[in-house]
């Protein structure tokens, strides 16, 4: 009876806690998606790959950003939006048609600010992820 904590008790402790975060997270974001309000934003190309995240469509948006230090750069947080491997190629090429084809991307801004990218559309026609 002494100090000693069983090992299944420190387990099921620490997978309890990443289940509460993730839990948390996904209440999150699914908060924003319910309460923020929906706006429709241009977008402009970007180089499309990275080799550990995937295929990337690039946005250019301006929302409400940090500024880098001893820079005149803005982040916004929403400037990439990364989308399953293969799909990026006719986002890619709908962004790079110029203006024969319009990409646009619905973003969802919170009350705080804070926002986050909710769907894409290639000449008013919602792209499947």
């Amino acid at each position: 009876m002494g100090g000693k904590v069983d090992k299944k008790y420190i387990l099921f402790g620490t997978a309890l806690i990443w289940v509460v975060i993730a839990i948390g997270l996904i209440w999150y974001k699914q908060q924003l998606l319910s309460t923020g309000a929906k706006i429709m934003l241009e977008t402009v190309p970007v180089d499309p790959r990275d080799m550990l995240k995937g295929d990337l469509s690039g946005t250019g948006i301006v929302i409400k950003g940090k500024m880098k230090k001893w820079s005149r750069e803005v982040e916004y947080g929403i400037e990439n939006y990364y989308v399953p491997e293969g799909k990026g190629k006719e986002i890619e090429e709908a962004l790079n048609s110029g203006r024969t084809n319009r990409v646009t991307v619905e973003a969802v801004v919170g009350k705080k600010g804070n926002a986050m990218l909710n769907r894409i559309f290639i000449n008013g026609k919602e792209v499947k992820l």
